[in-house]
């Protein structure tokens, strides 16, 4: 266990990663815990970022869920927080300022990858690198006091665990912050298909986007070799940053990089905060998370064992379904 100081950055997507931080800002003290599992995957795509900087006391704690390769949550981890941080508005103390930061910053990084994505692996069959990532990411700043931001596009998802009443603060209510982006929601539906996309559901009831691509001349006869296009159900997500596959002629993304972005204040009933990726939250609903994180606290102080446990169940409970366990990650960040 990896025990760091303030002002230090923590890339972790090794297995045996897991990580304790305890630090103060304003009238609040932290304690951010966190570990990873490759699950049953061939490869780790999986990245976690936490960054604190006591200087411009501001904390940075993001989750990103790579498909296709991990490049593209790597360039993501390297720099999203860097191209937030660059944008005029930012520095505002009006709220409405920093949103509109964070959303240019995710646009940036997106934009960004695309100049550098060429350098990349390609594809066995030959296509560019289709390397996406999904980015759930929490914000604090000591000048905005108690005030959170959370943003993401994709489906790694964000929890408060947040005391129910005045009464007793050991009962503990799951709030979903992020909404996950995928193409069964109507209004992302609704979005894809305007821009000229295709859904495709397919016999197990997973949705996907489709992947309208010139087919391989192999695979055309002579007459239409110069226009023969093919649709490939793709991608179950209809929200990252990366997955340039899905430009359309008028350079929009049906796999769009932009964000939702929410605000939160940190009343006194906030307990804990949970960042992870859908390897957790596939099998593990919000409230059995909340349920097994703030049962874990009262058991047992040394908090950092906690993300361990949750990870443990998690592989339990895809090994049940007689699934290959999708790689896991979780950030828990305690709120005293």
């Amino acid at each position: 266990m990896q025990r760091r100081k303030p002002n230090a950055t923590i890339v972790c997507f090794s297995p045996t990663c897991n990580m304790q931080f305890d630090f103060s800002m304003v009238n609040s003290r932290y304690c951010i815990v966190g570990a990873c599992s490759q699950g049953g995957r061939q490869t780790m795509e999986d990245v976690i970022k936490v960054e604190i900087n006591t200087g411009e006391q501001a904390c940075f704690l993001a989750v990103f869920d790579g498909h296709g390769g991990r490049e593209a949550a790597q360039y993501t981890r390297d720099h999203l927080w860097d191209n937030i941080k660059s944008v005029s508005e930012y520095k505002s103390s009006e709220p409405q300022d920093i949103c509109k930061a964070i959303t240019t910053g995710f646009i940036q990084t997106h934009d960004g990858m695309r100049k550098v994505v060429s350098n990349w692996i390609s594809k066995y069959d030959g296509y560019p690198s289709t390397s996406g990532t999904t980015a759930s990411c929490v914000i604090l700043r000591s000048v905005d006091s108690k005030l959170i931001y959370i943003a993401n596009v994709g489906d790694s998802q964000v929890v408060i665990g947040r005391a129910s009443s005045n009464c007793d603060e050991t009962k503990l209510t799951a709030e979903v912050i992020t909404k996950n982006h995928k193409p069964d929601d109507k209004e992302e539906a609704r979005r894809i298909e305007e821009l000229g996309g295709t859904l495709v559901k397919q016999n197990n009831g997973t949705t996907r986007v489709a992947w309208k691509r010139k087919r391989d001349p192999e695979g055309c006869s002579n007459a239409c070799k110069k226009h023969c296009i093919e649709s490939i159900p793709f991608l179950n997500m209809t929200r990252s940053i990366g997955d340039f596959w899905s430009v359309t002629e008028t350079n929009d993304f049906l796999i769009s990089p932009i964000p939702d972005v929410h605000m939160r204040y940190l009343d006194d009933k906030v307990k804990f905060l949970v960042i992870a990726s859908d390897g957790l939250w596939d099998v593990m609903n919000s409230q059995e998370v909340v349920d097994e994180i703030a049962r874990n606290t009262e058991i047992d102080d040394r908090r950092e064992t906690i993300p361990h446990i949750l990870i443990k169940k998690a592989l339990n409970k895809w090994n049940e379904r007689q699934c290959i366990a999708d790689n896991v990650s979780v950030l828990i960040v305690f709120i005293y």
